[in-house]
């Protein structure tokens, strides 16, 4: 019953237009659409956003991500500043990870969508990255994919206003 709420609770998200996000768990071994949206839904209830109500404001809108050696990431999304949105995803990063040194931005998105990708070594660390950044989240998946050669996604996300 829990999982019927959860996925009725993100349609109504995603129907009224709220941040779109997806983050692929090594863990989890999501490699499959639906254990996508299930890490999405997870990840949407996570950073609290409001229904209906963006906390970024015309013109702009912006998100971040961040991720360290060992995988940890953080992101945030719907900033209304560039700054704020990296230094929020550096701090959720830093959080998460065992070496909370060695985290990095992997980019920021100011009105659009943004995808990472990866390439780990057999250990789970990861030895190659890039950013894909497009309108669309399809698009800035394929497009983080492409720059860096193959690989998996490890997040993605897309700011509530996308033009």
């Amino acid at each position: 019953m829990k999982a019927i709420i959860r996925v009725v609770a993100a349609f109504a998200v995603t129907a009224l237009g709220v941040t779109t996000l997806s983050l692929l768990s090594p863990a989890q071994g999501a490699t499959t659409h639906a254990a996508a949206t299930r890490a999405g839904q997870a990840a949407r209830a996570h950073v609290g956003t409001t229904l209906g109500r963006a906390r970024c404001h015309v013109p702009r809108c912006y998100g971040a991500i961040s991720v360290s050696p060992d995988q940890a990431y953080g992101w945030y999304n719907d900033a209304r500043t560039r700054s704020s949105a990296v230094r929020k995803a550096q701090r959720h990063c830093k959080a998460e990870s065992n070496y909370p040194g060695y985290c990095r931005k992997l980019g920021s998105i100011g009105n659009g969508c943004m995808a990472v990708a990866i390439k780990t070594d057999s250990n789970g660390w990861i030895t190659k990255w890039a950013s894909g950044f497009a309108r669309t989240l399809a698009k800035a998946k394929r497009h983080a994919k492409h720059n860096n050669g193959g690989g998996r996604i490890r997040a993605a996300l897309c700011t509530t206003r996308r033009y």
